[in-house]
């Protein structure tokens, strides 16, 4: 299945109004130098973060935090932004600053894992699913990626990544979806997500298995894309998002004023709270 961003929505009930300026594109070149001894990355910020990633792969290193909007963003725009990886657990992009050198940002990078694992799992309500987010990250089991998402945002997110199995068709009202990935060694990764899963298993309805996480991550940077195809033709998606600390993460459901169709997802989870994003879908005149 093809995701039409256009016809998508239109079906949600919006209305196109003048087409937005598109966001200007990153430099595909500039300095990137690469200490492999110190696991640091000197760059200039102007530079592609895809650039960056392509470099440190070359020495078997990675950036190991990607935003939604890496692959069409700089280093300088994702550090000014500070926002969180692509449904990762932990906190945003700009905890991967090192310091200045010569004017270029030093970036912490990591050694790429040997293997990953995850699973998608469907949690009996988002409430449910914030409370087992919390339990994995006070319990230190929480994987490098845990994604939650509302129904109306599950329903947006695998229809991008082609809807594996047809797994939107297992949400049911108010439930929820929950993608955990783990990454480290062979075996590892698989024993760290099985940790995660025995963490929040008061909470789960059904494990959709592996083809859901699997897809999800392999479309994971395209919906920046559609919404800049959305941009174009004056449809308006935004993403707003605020950290909470779990005490008062419940009082922040309410629906937002505007807006014909609002999606949710909790992500960027640590032991003292989370990052909860709204998507909002706007009728422009």
């Amino acid at each position: 299945m093809t995701f039409d961003p256009i016809a998508w929505a239109a079906r949600h009930g919006a209305t196109p109004g003048p087409p937005l300026d598109r966001a200007p594109a990153p430099a595909a070149t500039g300095a990137v130098l690469v200490d492999a001894t110190s696991l640091l990355c000197a760059a200039d910020p102007e530079v592609a973060a895809v650039t960056v990633e392509s470099r440190l792969r070359e020495e078997g290193l990675t950036l190991g935090l990607f935003p939604e909007r890496y692959e069409t963003a700089s280093v300088g725009e994702l550090v000014t932004a500070d926002e969180p990886g692509a449904g990762a657990s932990g906190p945003g992009f700009a905890s991967l600053v090192a310091g200045r050198d010569d004017g270029l940002v030093l970036l912490a990078v990591r050694r790429r894992p040997a293997a990953q694992s995850g699973r998608g799992l469907l949690v009996e309500s988002f409430a449910a699913g914030c409370e087992a987010m919390r339990a994995m990250a006070q319990a230190a089991v929480l994987p490098e990626i845990a994604l939650l998402a509302d129904r109306e945002s599950a329903d947006l997110l695998l229809a991008v990544a082609g809807d594996p199995d047809q797994a939107t068709r297992s949400l049911g009202d108010g439930q929820a979806l929950l993608i955990l990935i783990a990454a480290g060694g062979h075996g590892e990764a698989a024993a760290r997500a099985e940790r995660a899963i025995a963490a929040c298993a008061t909470s789960l309805v059904a494990d959709l298995g592996q083809n859901v996480a699997r897809a999800w991550a392999t479309s994971r940077y395209d919906l920046a894309s559609h919404v800049e195809a959305l941009r174009a033709v004056g449809y308006r998606l935004d993403t707003v998002r605020a950290w909470y600390r779990w005490s008062r993460l419940a009082g922040a459901f309410a629906d937002p004023a505007d807006g014909v169709w609002r999606g949710r997802e909790l992500v960027g989870a640590t032991p003292h709270g989370a990052v909860l994003q709204d998507r909002v879908l706007h009728a422009l005149a």
